[in-house]
């Protein structure tokens, strides 16, 4: 009787360790799947891609921003250099004037992938002797951030998996 008592304890002991298992497991999957769910929300709420009507916003200093959207046209002082896929659709193009800077963005779809525009962009900044103070490859996004005399240029290269294509986000910011 003894026996069948201990062995039954023991038996209880394991399925309360099953059902703790089974609650971790559970919360964890939970965990993930929030966590996923919010990078991925992130990712598709881009600032990159978002578009915005405010022409006049402030920086976190409080100092004035004026935003020029310049739609689907690249702005005229754009660096004339900077290679252009040919025939690119650009989806966004606008200016922030800062105090004493300035900052021209343009987002266009691009037929080539990630890495070929990686490697156009990379051999560009090589060429024209920028200093690479950042880079970051990868299959889906990549980046590259440089600088010369008095601009910075960041160069970001993403797969939009919405239209199936590249997507090249190029902002240069004159000091």
């Amino acid at each position: 009787m003894e026996q069948l008592l201990k062995n039954m304890e023991n038996k209880s002991k394991f399925i309360l360790f099953g059902i703790l298992v089974l609650i971790l497991a559970v919360v964890v999957l939970l965990g993930s799947f929030y966590y996923f769910n919010k990078q991925k929300s992130s990712i598709e709420l881009s600032p990159l891609i978002v578009k915005t009507t405010q022409e006049n916003l402030k920086s976190e200093e409080g100092a004035n921003i004026n935003k020029i959207d310049f739609g689907n046209k690249i702005p005229l002082d754009f660096p004339q250099n900077i290679p252009l896929e040919l025939g690119a659709k650009i989806e966004q193009s606008y200016g922030l004037d800062y105090q004493s800077q300035k900052q021209l963005t343009i987002v266009f779809l691009s037929d080539k992938t990630v890495k070929q525009n990686y490697g156009i962009y990379a051999d560009f900044l090589k060429k024209e002797k920028w200093n690479v103070v950042n880079d970051f490859q990868s299959e889906k996004l990549s980046t590259l951030y440089a600088s010369k005399e008095k601009q910075d240029i960041n160069i970001t290269i993403f797969f939009d998996e919405a239209v199936k294509k590249a997507k090249v986000s190029i902002s240069v910011l004159n000091k």
